[in-house]
């Protein structure tokens, strides 16, 4: 949980650090804290992290606040779809932080496959090839680092420039209607549109927030 991860691309010392530490550490779990209520970005990284093979359990942070606001989630329905433990948290107030440590040390017990929300889209072959490649080079994780070479990520396309090429004939024959062959935008844009359509939906706005936007 350090403070400005967003995402696992290397565009901060912070997001570097927490990129290293999952692929090459070995942690034996992983407590992705989201923000709850601020689902939509805090998600993004937990798609992410989705495609490193290592147990994960989200902690739903500031259920308290959002429960104030009269908003409601989900949760059974939310656990099911992303496929992950949750538990309601408010670390502030130090709720259900005993509860979260035991779901935490129930997961690590057991192994965890890595996944990818990106499956259903049109890059799904062009990860399988990728992901194929790294197997091939007996790469811990091949699959977060399949995807992290189709956005053509600096780090990943500095380590093995021999596979770029892959990525590179697919884009002379893709073209995004939006995003045209940026597969880094298709990717976030995916993420994003699968966040909204399967996770987002499930959140009800309460009376108060609604009686907020009606002031303003």
């Amino acid at each position: 949980d350090l403070p400005g991860v967003y995402s696992l691309s290397p565009y901060t010392p912070e997001e570097i650090v927490a990129r290293n530490y999952l692929v090459e550490e070995h942690p034996s779990a992983i407590i992705n804290i989201v923000d709850g209520t601020n689902l939509e970005r805090n998600l993004y990284l937990t798609t992410q992290l989705m495609e490193v093979g290592v147990p994960i359990v989200i902690a739903l942070n500031m259920m308290d606040v959002f429960e104030a606001n009269g908003d409601t989630l989900d949760i059974k329905e939310f656990e099911k779809r992303i496929g992950l433990p949750v538990v309601e948290i408010s670390a502030l107030k130090e709720e259900h932080i005993d509860e979260l440590m035991r779901v935490a040390y129930q997961a690590s017990l057991n192994k965890r496959k890595a996944t990818t929300v990106l499956q259903g889209t049109d890059l799904k072959h062009l990860i399988k090839d990728c992901t194929t490649a790294f197997n091939g080079l007996r790469v811990t994780h091949p699959l977060f680092h399949a995807i992290k070479l189709i956005e053509l990520d600096d780090l990943e396309a500095k380590d093995h420039p021999e596979l770029v090429a892959i990525v590179d004939a697919f884009k002379q024959t893709y073209e995004d209607e939006t995003f045209g062959n940026d597969l880094e935008a298709v990717i976030a844009d995916s993420r994003y549109r699968y966040i909204t359509e399967n996770l987002s939906v499930l959140k009800t706005k309460g009376t108060k927030n609604l009686d907020k936007n009606n002031m303003t």
